[in-house]
């Protein structure tokens, strides 16, 4: 089995200026793009507009998961970034703030929507048990009357 070779910590990926402000453009790009998400996805939660919300989740995994190629790249390649290109890195770590501040905006809005969502799933479940328990009705002898057996406990996907 003949396998690329892999560079080591002491070899560059990054070996000149135009590959390094390429990354980092890049980079910013995926930055970017990831923050927009996290601001759309935080403005449909915050009006209940869940579908929609759901809809963006395939490309907020995408952009996360370059993301985070991104930044383990940048973490080896951070000496190279501050010779090469300076600036790019300074634009680099501006972005990545920006993306912490919507990640922060973002977070509490996500967890009051699953908290909502497990509530209303919650309450579902509630009415439906006591509707298949049926009426709290008594035979003649005081006994609990039997209870109808076609009125089962409803099963509820409660993911979200």
């Amino acid at each position: 089995m003949n396998a690329a070779p892999r560079p080591d910590r002491q070899t560059s990926l990054l070996t000149d200026r135009v590959g390094a402000e390429t990354f980092a453009q890049h980079t910013i790009s995926t930055i970017q793009d990831l923050t927009q998400i996290l601001s759309d996805e935080t403005d449909l939660l915050r009006d209940a507009k869940y579908k929609e919300a759901m809809a963006l989740s395939e490309r907020k995994a995408d952009l996360v998961n370059s993301y985070a190629r991104a930044m383990t790249t940048l973490g080896m390649e951070r000496r190279s970034m501050q010779t090469l290109a300076p600036d790019s890195l300074d634009l680099v770590l501006t972005a990545h703030r920006a993306l912490s501040a919507a990640a922060e905006t973002n977070l509490p809005v996500v967890e009051r929507a699953r908290d909502t969502s497990r509530r209303v799933i919650d309450g579902i479940t509630d009415i439906a048990r006591r509707k298949a328990s049926g009426p709290a009705t008594y035979s003649a002898d005081g006994a609990g009357a039997q209870q109808n057996r076609k009125n089962l406990p409803l099963a509820l996907n409660s993911s979200f």
